[in-house]
């Protein structure tokens, strides 16, 4: 033995064993370092392992999102499509009524019309009968010269007058004046303008 070969350090600073002391030291910091690796390594993989599963979470939340917009997305689409296809359905139906009352109106008016034209129709037949029955009311009542006699009477007097009258022994005018006979000598017949007219051809020779 040693005259300094002390395994722990001894109070008398003369025999103070640095050896010692220094592979003491030496020993504690490997220790220290030692803990300090696996406390670095368990704070690693702590930190590691909380960060994969924050990330992890976060993915799948993104993820839950991200599905739920496409939800929501295809609802919103689906409940749009539904309702431009019931306003489209609703205008459809609106301009198909209009058409219909618009064919309604026409169809009214034009059977207005028709009434209006057959009323008119009417009452011009009524108007031209009544203008009739007054004209001939009225024409009763004119009274006209009949040359032949002298008197007045009336129209329907005189067309049977006229109607009575059959010339087969007269002459026409264009005859009578190629007979070139005068008003004077046509007077000397002592004739009445009756017979002058029936009897013309023999009366005036």
């Amino acid at each position: 033995m040693g005259l300094f070969n002390n395994q722990f350090p001894y109070s008398n600073f003369h025999e103070l064993n640095l050896d010692w002391v220094i592979s003491e030291l030496k020993a504690l910091d490997e220790k220290v370092n030692s803990i300090k690796d696996t406390i670095s390594g368990e704070i690693k993989a702590y930190v590691d392992e909380r960060f994969a599963e924050l990330l992890n979470g976060r993915i799948a939340e993104v993820e839950r999102d991200v599905r739920q917009l496409e939800r929501d997305f295809a609802a919103t689409t689906a409940e749009l499509d539904a309702r431009h296809e019931q306003f489209v359905n609703y205008v459809n139906a609106q301009i198909q009524l209009i058409r219909t009352d618009v064919a309604d109106a026409r169809a009214a008016f034009d059977a207005m019309i028709m009434g209006a034209n057959a009323y008119t129709d009417v009452k011009i037949e009524q108007a031209e009968e009544r203008i009739l029955r007054n004209l001939g009311e009225e024409l009763a009542q004119v009274r006209i010269l009949n040359f032949f006699t002298g008197d007045y009477v009336t129209v329907q007097e005189m067309f049977d007058t006229l109607a009575q009258l059959h010339v087969s022994d007269g002459l026409t005018y264009n005859e009578i004046a190629q007979r070139a006979k005068t008003y004077t000598q046509i007077e000397g017949y002592r004739r009445s303008y009756t017979d002058i007219t029936l009897y013309s051809n023999t009366i005036i020779v």
